[in-house]
């Protein structure tokens, strides 16, 4: 999935009169060898072969021949092959096992996400990811079914060490906060009507170009902002997919740009300002331009 160049609609509403600031909210989301030895005994089998002398001649009388000392026979111990016994091949663990009663699989880690199906006690699992120090963990069941579950060990039994196990990827949920700096809230709404089909993180930065708020919004979804202090923004725009909660940004991204047109939130009186931005599939000729980023360009929200 690609979106075409993306332009932006701003909307600055000042809204008088007796308007008053409401409650802001912010939303946080989250492979022996048996060798197998063959003894290969060898039979060596001496052919005796006796040999009958016949003796001619005439019969003598002989005088009496003592008898021969007898020789004591000393009767050597025989060898005994002991066979070779194969080693044990030592059986391999599946990643991990459920133990619980049944575990629910979700599209994401946590149990906000859609519930794509369940594995029951003894199922074994693949561990693909995981987010939290192991917290949740990406899975694939024996059915080749892929999702998130619970990794708390009252649950499954682990038999990987977590530092092995890579950064799992999904799709967070539609208005998941995915950075917040804000020293206080403020009054300010700031809404994204994303209209293209690709996913978005949007950043603000302020005046120091430093990053104050991050908020994903998926494709074809808006989501309104609250809490925005007052204060100068530069709007920053980055699309793509397989986000890593991690590095708070997608693992695979198609595209990185700014809008020259700064937002500026201003509380009055009796007003508090409420800026709307409009992300488009094609391009449009109306609103601010756009500005294509570097990936070095862009402000970075990882730790």
């Amino acid at each position: 999935m690609r979106a075409g160049t993306i332009c932006l609609i701003v909307w600055l509403c000042l809204l008088a009169a007796a308007c008053t600031p409401t409650t802001p909210q912010a939303e946080l989301t989250r492979t022996a060898i048996a060798g197998e030895i063959l003894a290969a005994q060898t039979t060596e089998r001496v052919m005796h072969t006796q040999v009958v002398a016949p003796v001619f001649g005439t019969q003598t009388v002989q005088a009496s021949t003592p008898l021969p000392t007898p020789t004591p026979t000393v009767l050597l111990p025989t060898s005994t092959n002991t066979p070779t016994q194969a080693p044990t091949a030592t059986p391999i663990l599946p990643d991990a096992v459920v133990i619980g009663v049944s575990l629910t699989i979700y599209e994401g880690p946590s149990a906000a996400y859609t519930t794509l199906g369940s594995v029951a006690r003894a199922d074994a699992l693949v561990v693909i990811g995981q987010v939290d120090n192991c917290l949740w963990l990406q899975v694939e069941t024996t059915a080749k079914q892929t999702g998130w579950v619970s990794g708390q060990a009252s649950k499954v039994q682990l038999n990987r060490p977590c530092a092995d196990i890579t950064m799992g990827t999904y799709r967070p949920l539609n208005g998941n906060v995915v950075y917040d700096r804000r020293a206080a809230l403020g009054p300010g709404q700031f809404k994204v009507q994303n209209d293209a089909d690709d996913d978005v993180l949007v950043i603000l930065t302020d005046k120091t170009s430093r990053p104050v708020v991050g908020v994903y919004v998926r494709g074809a979804s808006e989501y309104t902002l609250e809490g925005i202090p007052d204060g100068i923004y530069t709007v920053y725009v980055a699309s793509g997919d397989n986000w890593n909660g991690e590095q708070r940004m997608f693992s695979v991204v198609w595209e990185y740009w700014r809008f020259e047109e700064l937002a500026q939130f201003k509380t009055e009186s009796d007003s508090y300002s409420v800026i709307t931005v409009t992300l488009y599939a094609s391009s449009q000729e109306t609103g601010s331009e756009t500005m294509p980023l570097s990936p070095d360009e862009f402000p970075s929200l990882a730790p």
